[in-house]
């Protein structure tokens, strides 16, 4: 935080910070650091990725989704996470829906 009251506009000191609440699991603070990075470096894959987890294990589906999207948009197609970020925006468009009632 110190290092961020000198240069607010410090992209990996906010990536830094992020890492840290993500251990600690304060995903929503982890959450907005992750997006002061993508303001800050808007092609940061990894930071588009953590900000898709962040937000996903939070529950928010609806920004993890478009993190993910995003994520997905920017990464090369042999970008390691790539797999991962498809089959959870897999998993978050079945959570969404969610169980259909039966038809009488």
């Amino acid at each position: 935080d110190r290092c961020l009251a000198l240069d607010p506009e410090l992209a990996d000191a906010h990536r830094r910070r992020a890492e840290v609440l993500w251990h600690l699991k304060c995903l929503g603070e982890a959450a907005l650091a992750y997006e002061r990075v993508v303001q800050l470096v808007p092609g940061d894959v990894d930071a588009w990725f953590m900000l898709g987890e962040s937000h996903s294990v939070d529950g928010d589906s609806l920004k993890g989704n478009a993190a993910f999207t995003r994520f997905l948009e920017l990464a090369p197609a042999d970008h390691p996470r790539r797999v991962w970020a498809e089959r959870v925006l897999h998993l978050l468009a079945a959570r969404d829906e969610g169980p259909k009632p039966h038809e009488q």
